[in-house]
């Protein structure tokens, strides 16, 4: 055999293939294909209920003969997006013709810059950063229409946008055991995020959602210190839905949501995989309500006051800055700075808007007995407070 090299894209592949000819024809072929160096094979493909869109690392193997084909590879995938199809638009495959087979067998393991998108690549509501390692397998036979997609995929981190807030997943998975009949995968997330209160309190909101269909996707909320239902969803901004049987949403407000949706999806994607590719990072996201506050402002006139202070800070208010980065495969650093504004009320007729930093670091380093986890929450104006608000975590796990 002599293996040939393809260029594909900016990588390449090594493969070499055996024939059988009868009668000038070939009846049984195997073909075998191992990508190159990073970044591997671009793969663009759309398999039954997910669409996936990256590069990938490994080998493949084609064997068939006039009756069909059988597809068997191992890959590891890196900067690739996962796409999972909303069950209403995703059509189970049927039963083809027994005499013309495809039979399909392929695993997948995470690398680096893995994510997964629900709903919609353009607008998802979940963006969920795959921890490395994970496995997703995926088989499927024309012959009987049967279809598997098999795997536990843990989130490093993430992004759950929810009431026109992004909450930052703190730990969350998704398990897929779909098949044929079935595609429902199960998703539970914890995601938080920190507002402030109309009495100027520093708030902790959390996001839960409990292991459930994506179809039953009905977080609950809690926050820190305590507060009702009706005062979170205040914080959050839901005011500007309508109710059931209410008023329909008013052109201001759909001005705003409409502008935070295109900050978010129309302009910083691409600026954040450039920061990603300068700088080696992992994991990097900005979100900012710069434009919905400017609109706020200038368009409906819903600033308060005579302006005094940082105008620049009521422009950065709400935010967030997130990065990731792997030092091989067992140790993850991860940042979260916040820019928030405090309205402190000086006297009847002056406000003045303070511009803070919240910040969080996180290190976790995975030995061989156990998973070491370092939590800080820096304060350049208390670093003694910073240190007994740091936490270090074990945890190991077994399994028979």
């Amino acid at each position: 055999l002599v293996d040939v090299v393809l260029p594909v894209g900016a990588g390449r592949v090594v493969g070499n293939a055996q024939f059988t000819i009868d009668h000038w024809l070939p009846e049984i072929y195997d073909i075998q294909l191992v990508t190159g160096q990073k970044p591997g094979a671009h793969i663009k493909y759309i398999f039954e209920g997910t669409e996936v869109d990256g590069y990938a690392q490994g080998s493949i193997r084609i064997t068939g003969d006039s009756l069909g084909t059988e597809i068997e590879g191992d890959f590891v995938i890196e900067r690739c997006s996962i796409t999972i199809i909303e069950e209403n638009e995703y059509e189970v495959p049927k039963g083809g013709d027994p005499s013309s087979y495809t039979v399909v067998d392929v695993r997948f393991t995470t690398g680096r810059q893995v994510e997964f998108l629900w709903p919609t690549r353009a607008f998802p509501i979940l963006r969920g950063y795959a921890d490395t390692g994970m496995k997703l397998a995926i088989q499927s036979d024309s012959r009987d229409g049967t279809y598997r997609m098999d795997g536990d995929i843990k989130f490093k981190g993430g992004e759950i946008f929810y009431f026109r807030r992004n909450f930052y997943i703190k730990s969350g998975r998704i398990i897929f055991q779909e098949n044929e009949t079935k595609w429902d995968p199960v998703l539970s997330a914890e995601a938080e995020l920190r507002e402030i209160s109309s009495a100027g309190e520093n708030v902790t909101i959390y996001l839960t959602l409990e292991e459930r269909p994506m179809s039953q996707f009905t977080p609950t909320f809690s926050s820190k210190p305590s507060h009702s239902g009706a005062e979170i969803f205040s914080m959050l901004g839901a005011s500007i839905l309508a109710a059931p049987g209410g008023e329909d949403i008013g052109l201001g407000s759909a001005v705003l949501l409409t502008s935070d949706i295109l900050s978010q999806f129309a302009v910083i994607r691409a600026f954040e995989q450039r920061v990603k590719d300068t700088f080696s990072l992992d994991l990097f996201s900005i979100r900012t309500q710069m434009l919905q506050n400017l609109i706020s402002e200038r368009i409906l006139g819903s600033d308060s006051g005579n302006g005094e202070g940082s105008s620049l800070g009521k422009y950065l208010d709400n935010t967030t800055v997130f990065l990731g980065k792997y030092f091989g495969n067992d140790i993850f650093l991860e940042a979260m700075i916040r820019l928030k504004t405090n309205e402190l009320f000086l006297t009847d007729l002056t406000v003045r808007n303070e511009l803070s930093v919240d910040s969080e670091i996180r290190l976790e380093w995975r030995t061989p007995l156990f998973m070491l986890e370092l939590s800080m929450l820096p304060d350049l104006d208390d670093p003694l407070g910073s240190i007994r608000s740091s936490s270090l975590g074990l945890s190991w796990g077994f399994s028979f």
